[in-house]
């Protein structure tokens, strides 16, 4: 069975170019050479279980009921297939390395996020503080009237 173009594969497993029935790009969930999602399989070494006839079919027929769901009203074509199956299957010949991930540009967001969960646990913190100050005061106060 004759591969498409890994190129285009890249491309469109990547979501740098659209499905043509506007599908989930499949880095969304599924990770190949360190880059994507962690929600199924990395797709890395995916070539080695199963062959280029069986990964086209997976893609254009896919037996996982969340691939059946996410691409239901989104089939994959299968020229795009074909394409996801020649990237998938370069990494078995060598001629894809797993690319490093790029926390350069990751990082604005990870300072952002640190940056509103310490603002957050300090709200939290202040707010129970004032809280439990509230309730010792009470005791202290009540124990020294000699109520209960």
């Amino acid at each position: 069975m004759p591969l498409g173009s890994e190129a285009n594969g890249r491309l469109l497993f990547f979501g740098e170019q659209p499905l043509v029935n506007g599908g989930s790009p499949c880095f969304a969930c599924h990770a190949a050479g360190a880059r994507g999602g962690n929600l199924a399989a990395d797709l890395t070494s995916v070539q080695a279980r199963l062959g280029p006839g069986t990964l086209v079919a997976a893609t254009v027929k896919p037996p996982f009921p969340m691939m059946k769901a996410a691409y239901a009203k989104h089939p994959v074509a299968e020229e795009e297939a074909l394409d996801l199956a020649a990237f998938l299957t370069s990494f078995a010949k060598g001629k894809q390395q797993p690319a490093q991930p790029l926390p350069a540009r990751s990082l604005p967001l990870n300072l952002g996020a640190l940056a509103f969960a310490a603002v957050i646990f300090a709200a939290v913190t202040l707010l129970f503080r004032s809280r439990r100050a509230g309730v010792r005061s009470r005791l202290v106060r009540n124990s020294e009237r000699g109520t209960p």
